[in-house]
């Protein structure tokens, strides 16, 4: 199922980009592109969880895979609900996570690549440890699991570096290759440059009107912050993207921008109508997101491990609340916007335990928010009347502050 969905995509996308040079439809492609890799055997493929140091086993040969991740482009196709539902009679209950429900749904029936090895971490998703041990019995791979510290102290940061350093004899016997620092240090020259572009890109998103922002920008952002990162065809991609952003610029390009938005999470991997409802209609732009913006510094290649572990331990989700709602406050006042929109995910306590916190922190620095419960993955209790409904009072209750 996945195989095909990344074949059709790449007859599809090649077309369409030949004709038309899109710089979203590219990364995607380049996903497709990846999916198919991962099929063909030729190289180990390497199944990590959210936020890993993908750094590591791509210096190593892997190819990398996040079945965490996979879901949202399923869902995107209409495929999920029937992972979804079988994973619920075989392994999981209805009140978990639906990412972790379709995914070992579809690892059961092969519709994921094998793996050479697992990786993952225990900060942001507690879901993601279990899952990635069901992963391991599975397919007879011991995941390889950090213990990811909550603060970023001096201590911590050792702590985690020993364990990114003991990552590499298992690795070695799984990629059969062996590893070297130099190999590591070109893997982090593109991490850099990667960073580096995402940067330039960030500081186009806050002129007004934005000239890159919304379904495009999140869609083929997402993609590559979280699933392409570090391979050395995002530097190319990421180049004709800040090309095609300055260009809408120069021309002027805008959809009327009246209200400047921040999304935090993201918005259902499925079909729906709201960013339709929101640009076409309201004016409203998701101008930044949380989980395609640059939070980390610059990775050291003469200490990459160290720096690799303080990359991790950056991310604004990883550790207390605080670090998240400090992140959030500083980007909404630096990309000027007008209201934080926050998806809480069922089953997900990362992203909705702390959203009354989260809520009252914003709300009490003056920018309004507005959280919306939905399943980002499941459509079958996606419900178009209430969501548009609610989306609608907020951007009028925007539009009301505005004319004060």
């Amino acid at each position: 199922m996945l195989k095909k969905v990344c074949g059709d995509l790449v007859l599809r996308l090649e077309a369409e980009t030949k004709e038309v040079p899109d710089g979203k439809k590219e990364i995607v492609l380049a996903w497709a592109k990846n999916g198919l890799e991962c099929f063909k055997g030729d190289k180990p493929v390497c199944w990590l969880g959210y936020n890993y140091p993908v750094e590591i086993p791509l210096a190593l040969g892997y190819l990398p895979f996040y079945p965490e991740l996979a879901p949202g482009m399923l869902a995107g196709f209409n495929l999920s609900s029937g992972l979804v539902e079988m994973a619920e009679t075989r392994f999981f209950n209805m009140f978990c996570c639906t990412f972790h429900r379709c995914s070992l749904g579809a690892a059961s029936k092969g519709i994921w690549p094998k793996p050479a090895a697992i990786l993952g971490l225990s900060n942001i998703c507690d879901g993601q440890v279990k899952l990635l041990n069901l992963f391991g019995d599975m397919f007879g791979v011991t995941p390889l699991i950090l213990e990811t510290p909550l603060d970023i102290g001096e201590k911590d940061v050792n702590y985690l570096e020993r364990q990114l350093r003991d990552l590499i004899p298992p690795l070695e016997d799984s990629s059969g290759q062996k590893f070297t620092e130099e190999k590591l240090k070109e893997t982090i020259r593109i991490s850099n440059r990667t960073r580096k572009a995402l940067l330039r890109i960030d500081e186009l998103r806050k002129h007004s009107p934005s000239p890159y922002h919304g379904a495009s920008a999140m869609n083929g952002l997402y993609v590559l912050v979280t699933q392409l990162w570090g391979m050395p065809q995002t530097l190319d991609l990421l180049d004709n993207l800040i090309r095609e952003i300055e260009e809408n610029e120069t021309r002027g390009i805008s959809n009327g921008e009246k209200f400047r938005l921040l999304l935090m999470v993201t918005t259902p991997t499925y079909k729906t109508e709201i960013y339709n409802l929101l640009e076409k209609k309201m004016k409203a732009n998701f101008v930044v997101a949380e989980l395609t913006n640059v939070v980390w510094e610059e990775i050291d290649e003469q200490n990459p491990f160290q720096s690799l572990a303080r990359k991790l331990i950056s991310h604004p989700m990883a550790g207390s609340m605080d670090k998240r709602v400090d992140w959030a406050l500083t980007t909404a006042r630096d990309f000027n916007v007008d209201g934080v929109i926050h998806f809480s995910h069922w089953g997900c306590r990362q992203t909705s335990g702390g959203v009354g916190v989260l809520r009252k922190r914003i709300e009490d620095a003056g920018i309004p928010f507005m959280n919306l419960d939905v399943d980002l993955v499941d459509p079958r209790s996606f419900s178009w009347g209430q969501v548009s409904t609610r989306l609608e009072g907020f951007i009028e209750m925007l539009d009301q502050r505005k004319e004060l």
